[in-house]
C-alpha cells in the first residue's frame, strides 16, 4: 500500500489535496496470498506494482497488483488492489497555533459557529463549514472555495461584529476583524526597524482593502466578508464585498502584543 501511496505522489496526484489521506478503495473484495516471510535472514525484499488503472478524480485512485519475493521467491500477491485519496484537511490533524489557546475576547457568533481563531483558521485550513456554518457543507469534501491564506500568513484573530445575514450579498454589510500581532512573529526575525524595534511590514499590516497584497490583513477581511455574504458560493460572475477594518491599540500596529 505504501509503495501504491509513493507512486500516486509521484504521478503527482496529491498535488491540490492537502490534509486528504490516502486509505484502501472501500466496498472492494481483495484477495490477499502469503506463501512467505521476511526473517532477519532474508537478502533481499522486492516490492513491485502492476498498475491496472487510474482515476484521475473527483477522489484520486490506483488500482495494482502487488507482488513481493523475498530472496527471489515470491512471497506476498494481491490482485486489484485499490488505493485513493480519501477528503480531509490540513487541520484535522491538529494545528500549533491552536495548541493551549484560550480565546480571550467576546467574538461574534453566527449559525452555531464562533469566530474566534478556530473558525478563522477553519476557513483557511478546515471544513469550510467549521468556519461559517452549514451553509458551506458543500464544500467540505471535493467541491472548492475561495479561502483564507492559512499560516504563516494568516492574519486574523477574530470576528467581533458582523453586520449582515449570511449568504446575502448587499450593501452594508460590515465585518470588525482583529489580529493579534504575536511577539515571536516570522516577519519579526529578519525586520528591525533603523532604531531597531521590531517592525510589522506595512505590506502584511495596513493596505488598503482594495490592496492586490492577497496576504494583507485588510484583504483577508475583504475575503472573509465575502465568505460570509457567500458571494463567493453564489456567484456566477464578478461580485463586490466589503469588509470594515478596526485598529484599536495592540492589534494591526507595527509591533508585538
Amino acid at each position: 500500500m505504501q509503495t501504491m501511496a509513493i507512486y500516486m505522489t509521484a504521478l503527482g496526484m496529491t498535488m491540490g489535496y492537502d490534509g486528504w489521506r490516502f486509505e484502501p478503495v472501500p466496498f472492494e473484495t481483495y484477495k490477499l496470498v502469503c506463501r512467505g516471510q521476511v526473517t532477519p535472514q532474508s537478502r533481499e525484499v522486492v516490492y513491485e506494482v502492476f498498475v491496472r488503472e487510474i482515476i484521475a478524480g473527483p477522489e484520486p485512485t490506483l488500482f495494482a497488483d502487488l507482488l513481493v519475493t523475498v530472496d527471489g521467491l515470491p512471497a506476498f500477491h494481491c490482485g486489484r488492489m485499490g488505493l485513493r485519496l480519501s477528503p480531509g484537511c490540513p487541520m484535522d490533524m491538529g494545528l500549533k497555533e491552536l495548541e493551549g489557546y484560550v480565546e480571550p475576547k467576546p467574538v461574534a457568533e453566527g449559525h452555531g459557529v464562533k469566530f474566534d481563531l478556530k473558525a478563522m483558521l477553519a476557513c483557511a485550513v478546515a471544513k469550510p463549514s467549521l468556519a461559517v456554518g452549514p451553509l458551506y457543507e458543500k464544500f467540505d469534501t471535493h467541491r472548492r472555495v475561495a479561502r483564507l491564506p492559512g499560516p504563516p500568513y494568516h492574519f486574523m484573530s477574530r470576528v467581533t461584529e458582523v453586520v449582515g445575514e449570511l449568504g446575502v450579498a448587499k450593501a452594508g454589510t460590515s465585518v470588525v476583524a482583529e489580529y493579534d500581532i504575536p511577539s515571536d512573529a516570522w516577519y519579526f526575525a529578519e525586520n528591525k526597524g533603523a532604531n531597531g524595534k521590531l517592525t510589522m511590514p506595512t505590506r502584511s499590516s495596513w493596505r488598503s482593502p482594495c490592496s492586490p497584497a492577497a496576504g494583507s490583513a485588510p484583504t483577508l477581511v475583504v475575503r472573509w466578508t465575502s465568505t460570509w455574504t457567500c458571494s463567493s458560493a453564489t456567484s456566477t460572475g464578478r461580485g463586490h464585498s466589503t469588509g470594515r477594518s478596526r485598529r484599536p491599540p495592540g492589534h494591526c500596529g507595527s509591533g508585538p502584543r
